[in-house]
């Protein structure tokens, strides 16, 4: 599943990828998720996007296509 959200420090520019706390629940995928250990997202879940294979992209350049997604298609 896919997630649109907005960073605090980056207002009005919108994302999609997945959800630290979906892949959590997958004991195959829990190893790309991360707690951040300091600075404004201190104790907050973090997604490790290259351990996937996968990337966020700007919700403009998201055609809803989860692929979209893929490293090796943004590459290709």
């Amino acid at each position: 599943m896919s997630y649109s959200w907005e960073y605090t420090n980056e207002p009005g520019a919108r994302y999609v990828g997945v959800m630290a706390q979906d892949l959590l629940a997958r004991e195959d995928l829990s190893h790309a998720v991360f707690i951040f250990e300091d600075g404004p997202h201190k104790g907050f879940y973090g997604v490790d996007y290259s351990v996937l294979g996968l990337t966020c992209v700007r919700e403009s350049e998201f055609d809803g296509n989860v692929d979209t997604l893929l490293v090796t298609a943004i590459a290709a």
